[in-house]
C-alpha cells in the first residue's frame, strides 16, 4: 500500500506538470475525455478502479499539495497556484453532479464512486464552494434512492460527512434512518450501519437492526456498538436486549461481534464483571446474565479461568475447612451469582476443571454449615430486623438461591454429608421466615441427600406435617444465646451480698 503511494503520488507531480506546460482549458478536456472512457465501465475491474483511484488523488493533489505548505508556512507559493487549483477540483466536481442522473447506470456509478473519493482525498479541514457542496448534497440525496443497490452504497458514502449530528432534524441522518428501516438490499443497510453519526436519536435505530433479518447486518450493527458507544449510554432495558438478541443468535459471526461488544463494556469496567453484571441488574434479568457469563467463561484461557478462581477466593477472609468462603459481609447478588455460574463451568469442564473446582468450595458438610449461618444470620435471627427494614429481603433471597444451587454441584458420595444437607434442608423448610419461592431449590437439594423415593416421600411428607403443625423448633446460634439470657434474667436476686451474714434474734 505504501509503494502504490508513492507511486501515484509521482504520476501525480507528473501530471501537474503536464497540467502546468498546458491550456488549462485544453488540460481539462483531455483529462474528461479520458476519465469519460473509464466511467461506462459498471463492473468492478483492476483497471478501471486504478483509474479512479488515481483520478481522484490528482484532483485534489494539488489542493492538499497547498494544505501542507500553508502548515509548513510556505503560503506564498500555494498562492499563486490557488487559482488554477481550485478551478479545476470545482470544474470536475461539478462535471460529476452535472452526469449524476445519466440514463447509464454505470456514469450514475462512477459519478457517485468519484464525488465521494474525491471528499475523502480532501481531508477533514478542507473547504469547497457552499453552492457546489449543496449541488452535491441534492444529487446525492436523490441517487440515495437509485435503482442499483451499488449506486446507492456509494451516494451514503459521499454523503457521510455532510452529517450534522447536533441538528435533530438534520436532512442526511433523517435519509439515512428512512434507507436503514426500508432499504431491501442487506449491503445498503449495512454501509449506513457502519458510518451513521451516532446520537440520541440514531442509537435507538441502530439497535433496532441488531433484529434486522440478514447476518451481514446485525454483525454491523453490534460492530458499530462495540466500537462508537459507550455502555453507559445505553439503558438497562437496551443492554439485556441486546445482550439477549446477540449472544443466542442463530449466526456465529454475529454471536462473536455481540462478543466484541462485551469486551468493550468489559474494559468500560476494568475488567470488573461484578460491575458489568451490576449493570444488567442482574436480580431483573438472571436468564440475560446466564448468557453474558456463560459467553465469558467459555472464552476464557485457562490462565484467565484462574484469575477468576483468585478473585472470588480473595474476597473470603475466614477459612471453612482448607477452603477460604465469601465473607457474609462482601457477599452481593453479582459475587454470589457468578461464584455458582464458575462452579457450575467448572465441573462441565470435566477432569480438566476437576482441580479448579476444588479451589473453590469445601467438602459438603462445611458448606452446609456456611449455609445455615448465612440463612440464620439473615432470615431466622433478623426476622424483627426484616419486618421493619426489609428492603434487603429480595436481596437475600436470591444469595441464598444461589448458594443452595452451588451446593448442589457437590459431591453427594459422602454419607455425613447427605445427613447433614437433609436437616439444612428441613431447617429451613419448616422456618416460618423462609421465603415461598426458595421451596423449590430447597426439595431439588433434599432430592439430592436422598437417592431412595419411598424414603424420600416419607421424609417431605414429615417435613410438611412439622409446617403445618411444627413440633420441633430450629434452635440457632442466637435463639440459644437469648434463652440463655433469659433464664439468668429468671433467677431472683438478693439486694445483698451473699457473704453477708446477719445473726438471728
Amino acid at each position: 500500500m505504501a509503494q502504490d503511494g508513492v507511486v501515484a503520488s509521482k504520476l501525480c507531480n507528473m501530471m501537474e506538470d503536464i497540467q502546468k506546460n498546458n491550456n488549462e482549458d485544453a488540460f481539462y478536456a483531455g483529462f474528461i475525455n479520458h476519465l469519460q472512457k473509464a466511467m461506462v465501465f459498471y463492473n468492478a475491474a483492476t483497471c478501471v478502479e486504478r483509474v479512479m483511484e488515481f483520478a481522484a488523488a490528482f484532483t485534489t493533489f494539488a489542493t492538499i499539495k497547498k494544505q501542507k505548505e500553508a502548515k509548513e508556512g510556505d503560503s506564498m507559493a500555494s498562492e499563486l497556484e490557488d487559482d488554477v487549483t481550485e478551478v479545476f477540483l470545482a470544474n470536475i466536481l461539478k462535471f460529476l453532479v452535472q452526469n449524476h442522473n445519466s440514463r447509464d447506470k454505470a456514469v450514475r456509478y462512477r459519478c457517485c464512486q468519484l464525488i465521494n473519493k474525491i471528499l475523502n482525498c480532501m481531508g477533514e479541514d478542507a473547504m469547497i464552494d457552499e453552492d457546489l457542496s449543496d449541488s452535491i448534497y441534492e444529487c446525492m440525496m436523490i441517487r440515495i434512492k437509485d435503482r442499483s443497490p451499488r449506486i446507492r452504497i456509494q451516494a451514503v458514502l459521499a454523503l457521510v460527512r455532510l452529517q450534522d449530528p447536533e441538528d435533530e432534524e438534520c436532512p442526511v441522518i433523517d435519509a439515512f434512518l428512512h434507507s436503514m428501516r426500508t432499504d431491501g438490499n442487506a449491503d445498503v443497510r449495512r454501509t449506513i450501519l457502519a458510518n451513521i453519526a451516532l446520537s440520541r436519536k440514531t442509537l435507538p435505530y441502530v439497535i433496532g437492526r441488531t433484529r434486522d433479518v440478514k447476518d451481514s447486518s446485525r454483525k454491523s450493527a453490534f460492530l458499530t456498538l462495540a466500537e462508537k458507544v459507550s455502555i453507559r449510554a445505553f439503558t438497562i432495558a437496551q443492554r439485556v436486549r441486546l445482550l439477549s438478541v446477540g449472544l443466542k443468535d442463530r449466526s456465529n459471526a454475529v454471536k462473536q461481534a455481540c462478543g466484541q461488544m462485551v469486551k468493550a463494556w468489559l474494559r468500560s469496567y476494568n475488567q470488573d464483571i461484578f460491575k458489568l453484571l451490576e449493570a444488567i441488574d442482574l436480580e431483573e434479568s438472571v436468564e440475560c446474565a446466564e448468557n453474558l457469563i456463560d459467553y465469558i467463561l467459555k472464552e476464557a484461557l485457562p490462565e484467565k479461568l484462574q484469575e477468576y478462581i483468585k478473585l472470588v477466593k480473595d474476597l473470603g477472609e475466614e477459612t471453612n475447612g482448607p477452603v477460604k468462603l465469601v465473607t457474609f459481609d462482601k457477599l452481593t447478588p453479582e459475587i454470589s451469582y457468578f461464584w455458582y455460574m464458575l462452579c457450575k463451568h467448572l465441573i462441565g469442564m470435566g477432569e480438566n476443571g476437576e482441580l479448579m473446582f476444588q479451589q473453590l468450595l469445601p467438602e459438603l458438610t462445611n458448606f452446609c454449615e456456611y449455609i445455615k449461618f448465612y440463612a440464620e444470620k439473615n432470615f431466622i435471627d433478623s426476622a424483627i430486623i426484616t419486618a421493619f427494614n426489609g428492603d434487603e429481603s429480595g436481596t437475600q433471597e436470591f444469595i441464598l438461591e444461589n448458594l443452595l444451587k452451588i451446593a448442589g454441584l457437590l459431591d453427594f458420595s459422602d454419607e455425613v454429608g447427605r445427613k447433614n444437607l437433609k436437616s439444612l434442608v428441613h431447617d429451613l423448610l419448616v422456618a416460618e421466615t423462609m421465603p415461598l419461592s426458595l421451596a423449590s431449590v430447597l426439595v431439588e437439594r433434599y432430592i439430592n441427600a436422598e437417592s431412595d423415593e419411598n424414603k424420600f416421600v416419607t421424609d417431605l411428607v414429615e417435613t410438611i406435617a412439622d409446617i403445618k403443625q411444627p413440633l420441633v423448633q430450629v434452635d440457632t446460634t442466637v435463639m440459644k444465646e437469648n434463652n440463655r439470657r433469659n433464664e439468668l434474667k429468671k433467677q431472683p436476686t438478693s439486694p445483698f451480698p451473699r457473704n453477708i451474714c446477719f445473726p438471728f434474734p
